[in-house]
């Protein structure tokens, strides 16, 4: 700006005006052009997809109602004394809520963790109240406590284990600790496969590379917390690596009849290996959970609904999803996941590590249900939240929060409805 002779600090009004002239343009165009290309929606192929996933929902949905009424044509007698649809009138609210209602709300959508521990807490709650005389299904409860604890008690997360000062779960105490039980847990997973089919050695060298795998993977913790920089664990991790891939393609193309349980098994070792010591512990309690779901939720003579279990499992996956420190968004993702056994950035193992470490608990989740009905109502579920969310992100295409919270939310969900059809179409050709 010229500056007046008289006074060199001060401008003439003629260039502030000037001056306000040019930047009210500028902001101007810069909002025309955000108008136009930030906010630019392709209207053609949202009506496009939604109307596709709005087909699939309904046709599913005629599927698990097909499903329900064929069943009900031969009930068994009932023993539920309390209350008998107590827990399927809160897991219908509850699916209404969380895959329909929530998607249309952003403080919902950050508070989703929280959501999600209530609602498994009350369903299981009403499963016991409803069953109240069956000493058995009181272990129910083991679910929902277990999420509250890992949820209390473990944090780190996706973060360096040389931060052991921070958080307890990088203590080599607690990892090593965590690993032994993984350890017993799989030792007890060959010895129901031995009793099965004993003479099996494809089961007894999956079993020897899972051992030596979480073996690798205590030593390359260790490793990385020390003080000595060349330490750096890195090559143990890649044994670590080598071994998990070996031994999950083995389960995958012999075992997978047999033991589906075990897959679930070697998926979890393989999310600890790219995201860190807490998930560990975090495995751990959610072993419990599963174990607790295995066997009290799923038995026939607990008589509870399939829609009811099915929703109970989503609920398990969701809550270890949200309480390892992830969420549907962009800024939690764990970049460390590309680089656990390597300084240097690579980007098809970098990818598949990140990838395993978001979208691996939705394989868990599929991996879990073994029964065609619970598979075919987690479908629903999933599919049922991915409709909505497309719905909400095209009516709240104007909202300020919409590339922040709804944009994301809808791709994350619509990844997970991706992943689910994946897992089923290998499902049916390897079964």
């Amino acid at each position: 700006l010229k500056q007046d002779e008289t006074n060199p600090n001060k401008t003439t009004k003629e260039e502030e005006l000037s001056c306000q002239n040019k930047l009210k343009r500028f902001l101007n165009e810069a909002t025309a052009l955000g108008k136009r290309v930030w906010t630019k929606f392709d209207t053609n192929g949202m009506i496009l997809g939604g109307s596709l996933l709005g087909i699939m929902l309904i046709c599913h949905a005629v599927m698990c109602l097909m499903a329900v009424r064929s069943s009900s044509k031969s009930p068994k007698k009932s023993h539920l004394r309390r209350w008998p649809r107590l827990d399927e009138s809160l897991t219908l609210l509850f699916i209404l809520f969380t895959c329909c209602g929530l998607t249309f709300s952003n403080s919902y959508i950050e508070q989703e963790q929280s959501i999600t521990m209530y609602c498994l807490s009350i369903i299981c709650l009403a499963i016991v109240v409803v069953r109240i005389r069956q000493i058995s299904v009181r272990m129910v409860m083991l679910i929902p406590l277990a999420a509250r604890l890992n949820e209390l008690f473990i944090s780190g997360h996706g973060l360096d284990p040389s931060l052991s000062d921070e958080h307890l779960a990088h203590h080599s105490l607690v990892f090593l600790t965590s690993l032994l039980f993984l350890g017993w847990t799989r030792w007890k997973l060959h010895q129901q496969q031995q009793l099965s089919h004993p003479q099996n050695q494809q089961a007894f060298y999956s079993y020897s590379a899972d051992m030596l795998t979480l073996f690798f993977l205590a030593w390359s913790w260790w490793e990385k917390r020390q003080i000595d920089t060349t330490r750096n664990g890195y090559l143990a991790c890649r044994v670590a690596l080598i071994l998990w891939v070996s031994s999950l393609t083995g389960t995958i193309f012999f075992l997978l009849r047999r033991q589906p349980l075990l897959l679930v098994f070697q998926i979890g070792v393989g999310i600890m290996i790219v995201t860190g010591p807490s998930t560990a512990a975090s495995m751990v309690f959610f072993t419990i959970q599963v174990y607790a779901y295995q066997s009290y939720v799923i038995q026939p003579q607990n008589q509870i609904a399939d829609f009811v279990q099915a929703f109970l499992g989503r609920l398990m996956i969701r809550h270890i999803f949200f309480t390892t420190n992830h969420a549907c968004a962009f800024n939690r993702l764990q970049y460390s996941a590309a680089f656990v056994a390597t300084m240097e950035f690579y980007f098809v193992t970098g990818g598949i590590s990140l990838a395993l470490n978001t979208f691996g608990y939705e394989l868990l989740g599929q991996l879990l249900f073994v029964s065609r009905n619970h598979q075919t109502w987690y479908f629903l579920y999933q599919l049922l939240e991915t409709t909505f969310n497309c719905l909400s992100v095209a009516i709240l295409r104007r909202h300020l929060m919409v590339w922040a919270i709804f944009a994301p939310r809808f791709l994350f969900s619509a990844i997970f409805l991706c992943g689910h059809c994946f897992c089923q179409t290998l499902k049916a050709v390897l079964l």
